[in-house]
C-alpha cells in the first residue's frame, strides 16, 4: 500500500555537480534489477509505467504523473525501463542511451530477498519445488557451501552433491529462468545487456538502502528540485511471508563467497557511479564488507 505523501529533504552534505556535460543531452535507461526497490520507483519514473504490458496497470501507474508539473527532471530524461527480459523499448533506446541508471542493493540481501519471494509464491513449478526441497531457507543454501555437503538434508551423499550443484547453478543465474527469476536476472545479466556492450556510457546508481535520498540527490544533480513525494515502499507482500530466511553471520559470508561474481559487479557499479560521492561509495562498500568479511 502507498502511504501518506510527505516532501522529503535532500541530503545536505557537501556534493559536487554531477557532470560537466549538458543535462539536455543526457539519455537515460533505467535497469530495474529485481528486489532493489524498482517497483517503488513507479512513483518516480514514468518509464516504469510504459514498461507494463497491462493497460490497467499502466494507467494506474500513470496516475502518479497526471499533472506534468509533477514529473521530475530525472523522469523526463529517463526514456526506457528494462526489467527481466528486454522488451521493444529496450531495443528502441539502447543505441541512443548514453547513461545507465541502476537501482542496486547489497547482493547478499538481494539474493536472500529473491529466494524468499519465490519460496512464498503460490505458483511452484516442479523444478522450483525440487530446489526448495533441497534448501528450505537461504541459510540452508548458504551452509551447503561450507564443505559439509550433506548437512542440509537427510538424503544420500550423492543427492546432497546434486543439491549443492543445483544451488550453485541457481545462484550463478543459470537457466532455466522460471525456477527463481530474480536470481536468474541478476547483476551479471543486466551488466551484459548494458555496460558490457556500451562501456563508455555513464553509470548512475540509486541504492535500495538510501532509495529516496539517492533519487532526490540525483534529481537535484540533473537540475531538478529533488522534492519527490515520499510513498510507502512496495514490498510485494514480504511482511506477510509464511517462509522467511534468517541469516547467520557465517551464512552471509558463505553466500558472499558463492556470489563472488555478483559481488564484484555490484562493487564495480558503486565505484563507477558518477552521482555518488566518494564518502557514499566508501560507506556502501564498508557495509558490504560487514557481510562478506575482510577478504571481500
Amino acid at each position: 500500500t502507498r502511504g501518506r505523501n510527505n516532501n522529503i529533504d535532500t541530503n545536505t552534505r557537501s556534493r559536487r555537480p554531477l557532470l560537466n556535460s549538458t543535462i539536455q543531452d543526457r539519455v537515460i535507461m533505467y535497469l530495474h534489477v529485481g528486489k532493489t526497490g524498482g517497483t517503488t520507483a513507479d512513483t518516480v519514473l514514468k518509464s516504469n509505467c510504459n514498461w507494463y504490458t497491462s493497460p490497467l496497470t499502466r494507467q494506474e501507474c500513470m496516475a502518479n504523473f497526471e499533472n506534468n508539473n509533477t514529473e521530475s527532471v530525472l523522469s523526463k530524461l529517463t526514456k526506457a525501463t528494462t526489467h527481466c527480459e528486454p522488451r521493444p523499448n529496450y531495443r528502441r533506446w539502447i543505441t541512443k542511451t548514453n547513461t545507465f541508471l541502476f537501482t542496486v542493493r547489497n547482493p547478499i540481501s538481494r539474493a536472500v530477498s529473491a529466494f524468499d519471494m519465490h519460496r512464498n509464491e503460490k505458483w511452484q513449478p516442479p523444478r522450483r519445488r525440487e530446489f526448495y526441497s533441497c534448501f528450505p531457507t537461504a541459510e540452508d543454501l548458504a551452509q551447503s557451501f561450507a564443505g559439509g555437503g550433506d548437512s542440509f538434508n537427510d538424503n544420500s551423499t550423492k543427492t546432497s552433491k546434486k543439491c549443492q550443484s543445483f544451488g550453485q547453478e541457481i545462484l550463478e543465474g543459470k537457466p532455466p529462468n522460471r525456477i527463481c527469476p530474480h536470481l536468474f536476472y541478476n547483476y551479471k545479466f543486466y551488466a551484459n545487456i548494458t555496460i558490457s556492450q556500451y562501456p563508455d556510457n555513464d553509470i548512475l546508481v540509486v541504492r535500495t538502502e538510501h532509495l529516496w535520498d539517492d533519487f532526490s540527490n540525483l534529481d537535484v544533480a540533473l537540475g531538478g528540485s529533488g522534492n519527490f513525494l515520499r510513498r510507502s515502499y512496495v514490498d510485494h507482500g514480504s511482511s506477510n511471508y509464511t517462509f522467511k530466511s534468517k541469516m547467520t553471520d557465517q551464512g552471509k559470508k558463505l553466500l558472499c563467497r558463492a556470489l563472488a561474481e555478483e559481488v564484484q559487479i555490484y562493487k564495480d557499479l558503486i565505484r563507477r557511479a558518477v552521482n555518488l560521492e566518494d564518502w557514499e561509495k566508501q560507506e556502501t562498500l564498508h557495509e558490504l564488507q560487514k557481510d562478506c568479511g575482510e577478504a571481500s
